[in-house]
């Protein structure tokens, strides 16, 4: 499907350029969404469980504990805790459909004794209601239910583990922390570079299909999780199949843009490598809404299935792009020689980037969950997913066009600019983001957040750009995916440590106020020293006046 001259048509390129936009945005959602799954509430309980917050997953293998057995207790908030976990562990009495009326009309939600007789009178057979009905009416304790087994040996599932993934796979938060932080980014790093091996001498368009594929069957096959470990076989997969495909984006696109201006170019770059993981990670809030309407076992599962469909387009439909010297092969041991050897500011761009989304990888991950707990003047769970897929998609599209405008024009007069704007975003991040944990309103929490998103990631844009100057052009696609996979290996810690340090309680908020604090500073200071080697000799390190008209020699 080419022209006369060998060039695609323009229409052929814009069909591929949003196809591999969708693609992104799809591969972002899908890495974000435990983030929102783990804090659905239970809508039957919400009066019960108004401002109470429990440390620990209701689910059928945590049997309730002595104090929670008795609606007495010394303590006010002791006894309402100990009602909230008892309407939260009712049997799920129709595990299909959705259950958001209460079992028995008649009936507090946290009556789970009178719940279950009820259920067994209106299924006893219609002869037994002739002779006897003890076995019928015998009652269950509390201890049974919650363990989840009848008289039958059927197991019944508490009804929140219908909407929330913790209660639905007996998920602890220091598990949340490592299956959203380590368990995905270990892996993608250690498949990140045998990934850019075989898109170099693979088909990228076959790569990209296997890893949209994969990815999205082990969406799907969360929906049949019921325990950490099955949830961390699925993110491994979605981490595996994630590191495979992004090279393969940049790399499709990189070939598809090659005979146009360098700024349609960058401009096409830029829309997969960040318009669309912003679009991903807002397109994520609405699995709150899904999950309150449906579940969250199906929200994952239609997840998967839209995967599913779009690596079918994405193999039907997009051809395989003639290569140029973006994608041209180059042994690893080239790119790391010139990233991690030749060039100081190449591996401090690394350090700092991994400091940025250490900060950007915690917020994420444990906000949602930060917002449920700190019961915020103005917040409810539906205004947040609207409003948080509003303030994430549009702060990182704003994000990328202000940093690349900034970055285009300030480099004219400044050769520093790539890292003072680093610097300015890194340090307005830290008063932004003690805004956000200490303001006890929610629409000035959030819109903080919005501004942090903004000014905070205007980085990403000029610090590729000022990569790509710092190393020779024959290795800069290579040496940029090298840089985004350490960056992602790194940044990840932040959502372990948080994990670590939950407790279960609004608590989150201090340490993740430290958490990201710290990895602001730290990549402040390394987008210091950079401004200072750069001032020191720019054409040395590559991005001086020769670097925009002539490669770096070897």
């Amino acid at each position: 499907m080419e022209q006369a001259d060998g060039k695609p048509p323009v229409w052929y390129r814009t069909y591929v350029l949003t196809v591999m936009l969708l693609v992104c945005i799809c591969t972002l959602a899908t890495r974000n969404q435990p983030s929102y799954l783990i804090t659905i509430p239970v809508e039957q309980c919400q009066g019960v469980c108004e401002g109470i917050s429990i440390s620990s997953p209701v689910c059928s293998t945590t049997p309730l504990s002595d104090d929670e057995d008795s609606n007495v207790s010394s303590s006010a908030d002791t006894d309402r805790k100990a009602l909230c976990r008892k309407c939260l562990a009712q049997p799920l009495l129709w595990a299909s459909a959705s259950p958001r009326t209460p079992p028995a009309q008649e009936l507090p939600p946290f009556d789970k004794k009178a719940v279950w007789i009820e259920m067994q009178t209106l299924e006893a057979p219609a002869a037994g209601r002739h002779g006897s009905l003890g076995h019928a009416h015998r009652k269950l304790s509390l201890q049974e239910v919650a363990s989840g087994r009848s008289n039958t040996e059927a197991e019944i599932w508490p009804i929140a583990a219908y909407y929330n993934l913790s209660d639905g796979t007996c998920l602890w938060y220091w598990q949340y922390g490592l299956l959203i932080g380590y368990g995905f980014a270990l892996v993608y790093a250690a498949v990140a570079i045998p990934a850019g091996f075989l898109c170099d001498r693979q088909s990228r368009v076959l790569l990209l299909t296997i890893a949209v594929f994969g990815w999205s069957v082990a969406t799907s096959m969360e929906a049949l999780a019921h325990s950490f470990w099955a949830l961390l076989i699925c993110r491994l997969i979605i981490g595996s199949s994630q590191a495979l495909g992004a090279p393969a984006i940049v790399s499709i696109v990189v070939d598809y843009f090659a005979a146009c201006t360098e700024r349609q170019r960058d401009a096409a770059l830029a829309l997969v490598t960040m318009v669309g993981p912003a679009l991903g990670a807002g397109c994520a809030s609405f699995s709150i809404i899904f999950a309150g309407m449906m579940g969250w076992r199906w929200v994952v599962l239609i997840t998967g299935v839209f995967g599913v469909v779009l690596s079918a387009l994405v193999h039907g439909t997009v051809k395989e792009p003639t290569r140029t010297e973006w994608s041209s092969p180059c042994a690893l041991s080239v790119v790391v020689e010139e990233v991690f050897e030749k060039s100081r500011v190449a591996r401090m761009l690394m350090a700092a980037a991994s400091a940025k989304l250490l900060a950007t990888c915690s917020l994420g991950a444990f906000l949602p969950i930060w917002y449920a707990r700190a019961l915020l003047t103005g917040y409810s769970n539906t205004s947040y997913a609207y409003w948080n897929a509003l303030a994430v998609s549009l702060g990182g599209v704003l994000a990328a066009a202000l940093g690349s405008f900034l970055g285009q024009v300030w480099s004219r007069y400044d050769s520093r600019a790539p890292a003072l704007i680093g610097l300015i975003g890194a340090l307005v991040s830290v008063p932004l983001t003690f805004l956000i944990i200490l303001e006890k309103n929610f629409d000035a929490s959030l819109f903080s957040y919005f501004i942090l998103l903004v000014l905070g990631e205007m980085w990403f844009a000029p610090s590729i750009a000022l990569l790509q100057m710092a190393v020779r052009r024959s290795v800069r696609g290579q040496a940029t995916s090298l840089l985004l996979s350490m960056a992602v290996l790194g940044g990840n810690l932040g959502p372990a440590l948080c994990g670590f340090f939950d407790t279960g309680t609004s608590a989150l908020g201090i340490h993740l106020l430290w958490i990201t604090t710290t990895a602001q500073i730290v990549a402040a200071m390394c987008f210091w020293w950079i401004a200072l080697e750069i001032g020191l000799d720019p054409v040395a390190v590559g991005v001086g006046t020769l670097a925009y008209s002539q490669d770096k020699n070897p």
